[in-house]
């Protein structure tokens, strides 16, 4: 269901080539290779190893002990029967023993541990999901920041093929004594500073791939080309969200009740069985100062008034907390559909925007070449030239980057909704 779900969606990709780079492919890197995933990982260890523990309350407890101590002072017997001895006792006293306690009602505390544990690992590992989803809006950002600065850059190159062009033919003109050399060095000063943005641009680039590198955790060579996602929305506009946020809420909301069960689990008596074995002196017989064996058997009730009050007071701090989670999971929920809403008025007004970049820029070619044949018969100067050339190299990228932001915020509506992103 997963993949039908990612192809009705991503359906839309362009086919990567060899050097070419996707946006699909990023998502999976970053997935795969970003090291707060491992996190996951470590939290199944822990989970494991905590119920490993908790499962340790039906065993019996066993504690070995040995004590040799001396007092100042021992019992007298004071008051003998004719023709009797009186008892000596020894200042000197050792002890050797095992005690064993064996648990035979605690209210269900290791099973509820266990639960609680459980749960807590799954609150972790929905944690990490939210935080691979922050990641995806990362890669989102540098991935369309990178197709904005290459076209920037083939804009660029196209304005100085431009300038070099009417320079060449300027220059032939200002030999032959027909334009100004003022007119020769103004398409100068415009290659120059042509090539000072081409050159910052570049840099840019570099740069957006070094942090797109970090991200997917994979060299990119500077001659990859991005190809342009092409999404479809969802048919339905009214589909719910499925952002990783409400798994996490929904699993705070399980361990605030898996630990409210087990505090109230504290409120009940505790039952227990104990025995204990030793061999020392005294033993249980006090008259007999020898070294001896002896055991104990017993069982013991347990109850602390303290505890049942305080695990009351517990059980209301967690339902507050509880309301405190229901209270940020409706705040969440308000604040993404105002997000979404925002998103698709954005998307409708790029589309409109489209339509009217190619107008434009077919009315800017038309002045373009118009333009240049005033220039070449001297009827404008080569200021009116450039900035007429500029305003219709501005058209073009205008478009590019509508066409990029329209992307964009195609792929940001379906980041918002948490639709799958990491599977083929």
């Amino acid at each position: 269901m997963t993949s039908l779900i990612i192809l009705l969606f991503l359906s839309g990709f362009t086919g990567t080539q060899k050097d070419s780079l996707d946006l699909r492919y990023c998502y999976s890197r970053a997935y795969d290779q970003y090291p707060v995933v491992r996190k996951a990982e470590i939290q199944d260890r822990i989970t494991r190893l905590n119920k490993r523990v908790a499962q340790t309350g039906y065993y019996p407890d066993i504690e070995f002990s040995a004590m040799a101590s001396y007092q100042s002072d021992v019992t007298q017997v004071n008051f003998v029967p004719p023709g009797a001895s009186a008892p000596t006792f020894s200042k000197d006293h050792y002890k050797v023993a095992v005690d064993i306690t064996q648990p035979i009602y605690r209210g269900g505390i290791p099973g509820k541990q266990k639960r609680l544990e459980e749960a807590v690992g799954e609150q972790q590992k929905h944690s990490v999901e939210v935080s691979m989803h922050r990641i995806r809006s990362q890669v989102n950002e540098v991935y369309f920041s990178v197709l904005l600065l290459r076209q920037q850059a083939k804009s660029i190159e196209l304005l100085m093929d431009q300038l070099r062009s009417q320079l060449r033919t300027i220059r032939s003109r200002v030999n032959s004594g027909v334009v100004l050399p003022s007119q020769q060095r103004i398409l100068e000063v415009e290659l120059l500073n042509a090539s000072q943005d081409s050159l910052q641009t570049r840099h840019d680039i570099t740069a957006a791939f070094g942090v797109l590198e970090e991200l997917i955790g994979e060299e990119i060579s500077s001659g990859k080309e991005l190809a342009i996602p092409e999404i479809e929305l969802p048919a339905n506009p009214g589909r719910l969200p499925e952002r990783p946020e409400y798994a996490l809420f929904q699993s705070s909301i399980e361990v605030l009740k898996q630990r409210r069960a087990l505090n109230e689990a504290q409120k009940v008596p505790k039952i227990s069985a104990f025995g204990t074995t030793a061999y020392g002196r005294p033993g249980l017989d006090a008259f007999d100062d020898d070294l001896q064996a002896y055991y104990i058997v017993g069982v013991r009730l347990r109850w602390n008034f303290w505890d049942w009050r305080n695990a009351d007071r517990q059980s209301q701090v967690l339902q507050h907390q509880k309301q405190m989670v229901e209270a940020d999971e409706s705040a969440f929920t308000r604040q993404l559909n105002g997000t979404l809403k925002q998103s698709l008025q954005s998307i409708h007004a790029l589309e409109e925007l489209i339509k009217r970049d190619g107008e434009i820029i077919s009315l800017r070619e038309r002045v373009v070449r118009e333009s240049s044949s005033q220039l070449k018969n001297g009827t404008i100067t080569a200021t009116e030239y450039v900035t007429e050339l500029t305003k219709a190299n501005q058209a073009r990228l205008t478009r590019f980057m509508h066409e990029v932001q329209l992307a964009k915020q195609k792929i940001n509506y379906i980041t918002i909704l948490g639709l799958p992103w990491n599977e083929e």
